[in-house]
């Protein structure tokens, strides 16, 4: 993405977010639908979109608007009320222009329970879809005795699966029942479907001309973004297999916790002693939605500032005139979130008591007890206030782009000048990722998430030439041959932040461009490229810390659907699986730093018509082929563990960890951990047609009317993964994916 031929900064991710441009300043917007890395280096590896602004300026113009969403059809009423104003002023002298803009929007909320299309988990599937997370809570446990409250039989693998009867009841063994689909909860109501938000920018612009062949200009961009999002009250999750954690342990319940109607400790250990012995009852989770502190609100402050200058101009070179540019481009992306109520989950330990341990033990001034086990209502706001917290997050992008261009023509050609550019770029790209101090001691609801840091450099180096083959000939009006090609040396570093141990990586590439146009006649243009493209990962992808999550997967080993003839390599299994009702697994994801970047090659062959017996009509169609080559991205949970156990490809095998019933929270045999970290994947191969059409009307006293057509036809959309040989390919084109699943945690 480039402003005025500037590159755009993106954040962490390399993202650009176009909303920070005002748009009263856009005159025309340039697509080149091509690779063009050749010219403009990383992430040019299927097209550019250069956004050009408002030049000469001389006037002062201002806009409002205002807008609602009509949500009658739903049965409600307005909503999702958006206001913009801007004002926009400029003026130009004899060696001088200037413009400036100042803007501001606001955009407020459109929840999902206001659409029939987004206030179900899964539409058309009312709660049954929804969270085993729910205000009255789910409980699996297994019981020494293996009878299980409420219910004449144990759950699957002797595991009781239960949830509250009554909350309003005092906590008891009398007042579980076995869970059922009918209980999950409808979280999707709560959740904004369009997020509110609120920006206000400052665009200024100009140029002097310092002499005759001398300008000078600069651009400076300011925007602020202040937005949320509103998810359901939050989903705990304790036990073995829950996700909070205190310092990577998982959470247990003290038998003396005076709501514990156990009346022994819930330990979340498979090897503890006590379970041996029957003196204390295995918790494998507890999933409780914290509906007494209200619903989730996550708030962001982004501040976007971007610099761009430099000098541009010409000189005479013998008998020929070269132009030239140099430039200096800053950018800074600073982000600060803020999420309320978030969990502290070694004060939900205080509260809960470690095993043997009174609650509260040794605990800070407003501990108390914590009831997880009486439904919804009876977590206090005593309780609350002890185990919530206020999470700051910080995240950080600059970049610093110095460049320098120069074009001319070298010597006259028979069919004439021979036209060439070349310039020199130096980019660097730093960011960095602090989340709260609570966080990285893994001491919330999430997994612990470290500081990171990394930095980018690429030097390159381009030279184009533009060959004149044939002109005022049969047929031929006028044929030319574009021939580009890029050298980039880039080098990464980073990692956690503070260990002294960052990674440091170099790689390089050489990327070129072959565009033939043929212009047969003042109607007719033929065109065909040829053109090579590379992205280098971005700070993210290279230096995301490691996280812990679940996914839903189908483990092929274990007891139910094992079958040796589906998954022969499963070694010692089948394995146990405690919850065949909510079939997951534990995931860590996060950066790379042994990624290379991503390789394309695309072709384009295509023409452009302008009839002369058809005034005003126009029309281009262009039949496009992308390979791409070491695509980033994750591989599929379930690939990787079919991919194993199904076509025993050792790539996969290595990525899974199973139990060895030990020591840790798992039984033995249970997948504890897939590591699925960004990996370069096998690729994507893109196959269509663009066409577009225009007919203008000539024009009438009553204005200018205009007909337009842009259509576009995906012929081949495949994505290949890695490893598995008849699980790595899958054709995407012309196909939708509604896939309902299990539902997840919301």
């Amino acid at each position: 993405v480039l402003l005025d031929g500037r590159r755009v900064a993106g954040g962490l991710g390399g993202d650009v977010d176009l909303n920070t441009l005002p748009l009263a300043v856009v005159d025309h917007i340039e697509i080149l639908q091509d690779g063009a890395s050749a010219i403009y280096g990383s992430d040019a590896i299927s097209g550019v979109g250069n956004i050009i602004t408002v030049k000469d300026y001389d006037r002062a113009e201002a806009n409002a608007s205002l807008g609602l969403y009509d949500a009658k059809a739903d049965g409600g009423g307005w909503d999702g009320k958006t206001q913009q104003y801007d004002f926009t002023v400029g003026g130009r002298g004899e060696k001088s222009d200037v413009l400036l803009n100042i803007s501001y929007s606001q955009q407020a909320p459109v929840y999902a329970g206001n659409r029939s299309i987004s206030k179900e988990p899964v539409i058309g599937s009312g709660h049954l879809a929804g969270s085993s997370y729910t205000p009255n809570g789910s409980f699996l446990l297994v019981l020494p005795s293996l009878t299980c409250p409420g219910s004449a039989t144990a759950g699957g693998s002797g595991t009781c699966s239960m949830t509250i009867i009554d909350p309003t009841r005092h906590p008891s063994l009398a007042n579980f029942r076995d869970f059922q689909q009918d209980d999950r909860f409808n979280y999707a109501p709560e959740n904004f479907l369009e997020t509110p938000s609120e920006r206000t920018g400052v665009f200024t612009q100009g140029h002097y001309d310092l002499r005759d062949n001398l300008t000078f200009d600069a651009q400076f961009l300011f925007s602020r973004r202040e937005s949320a999002q509103q998810l359901a009250p939050a989903a705990i999750g304790i036990g073995a297999f829950g996700q909070a954690q205190v310092s990577g342990v998982p959470i247990s319940v003290s038998g003396r916790n005076p709501y514990n109607p156990f009346g022994v400790d819930l330990v979340s250990n498979f090897s503890d002693p006590c379970f041996t012995l029957g003196s204390c009852d295995l918790l494998l989770r507890i999933g409780r939605r914290l509906s007494e502190a209200g619903n989730r609100v996550f708030r962001q402050k982004v501040d976007d500032y971007e610099f761009n200058t430099g000098f541009h101009g010409f000189v005479e070179l013998g008998s020929r005139e070269w132009d030239w540019d140099v430039n200096y481009g800053y950018a800074s992306n600073y982000e600060s979130d803020n999420d309320a109520g978030v969990l502290n989950t070694q004060r939900m330990q205080d509260e809960l008591g470690l095993p043997g341990q009174q609650p509260c033990a040794g605990a800070g001034e407003g501990c108390v007890p914590l009831n997880l086990f009486g439904g919804q209502g009876s977590i206090t706001p005593q309780m609350l206030q002890y185990m919530l917290f206020e999470q700051h997050d910080v995240y950080s992008a600059d970049m610093r782009d110095y460049s320098a261009n120069a074009t001319g023509d070298l010597m006259d050609l028979p069919a004439g000048p021979l036209g060439a550019a070349f310039g020199l770029e130096s980019l660097e790209n730093d960011g960095y990722s602090h989340p709260d101090a609570l966080v990285t001691l893994g001491n919330t609801g999430s997994s612990p998430i470290p500081f990171t840091e990394g930095r980018e450099k690429t030097l390159a180096q381009y030279l184009e030439f533009n060959i004149p083959l044939v002109t005022d000939k049969p047929y031929m009006k006028n044929v030319s041959l574009d021939v580009a090609n890029r050298w980039s040396q880039f080098r990464w570093n980073g990692g956690q932040a503070g260990t002294g141990n960052l990674a440091e990586h170099s790689d390089n590439a050489s990327t070129g461009n072959v565009l033939l146009r043929w212009q047969t006649s003042d109607e007719l243009l033929l065109r065909a490229s040829w053109a090579q493209g590379f992205r280098i990962p971005s700070i993210s992808d290279l230096f995301l810390a490691d996280s812990h999550s679940i996914d839903y997967v189908a483990d092929p080993c274990v007891v139910g659907p094992y079958n040796p003839s589906v998954a022969p390599f499963c070694g010692t299994g089948p394995y146990a699986q405690p919850d065949p009702s909510n079939p997951t697994v534990p995931i860590t994801t996060g950066g790379n730093t042994r990624l290379t970047p991503e390789r394309s090659i695309s072709q384009t062959v295509g023409f452009v018509y302008d009839p002369d017996w058809l005034h005003g009509f126009d029309v281009s169609a262009d039949y496009y082929k992308i390979n791409l080559l070491n695509a980033i991205g994750q591989v599929p949970t379930q690939l990787i563990v079919d991919g194993c156990y199904q076509s025993n490809q050792p790539q996969y095998c290595a990525l899974i960890q199973r139990s060895g019933g030990n020591h840790d929270a798992f039984a033995p045999g249970q997948i504890s951990d897939v590591r699925n970290l960004n990996t370069n994947i096998g690729g994507i191969k893109v196959e269509g047609v663009d066409i577009t059409a225009h007919y203008a009307f000539p024009s009438t006293a009553a204005g200018d009317f205009k007909l337009s057509l842009d259509w576009s036809f995906t012929k081949q959309y495949v994505a290949t993964l890695v490893f598995g040989p008849g699980l790595s390919s899958q054709e995407l084109s012309g196909t939708t994916t509604n896939g309902a699943g299990t539902a997840g945690t919301g």
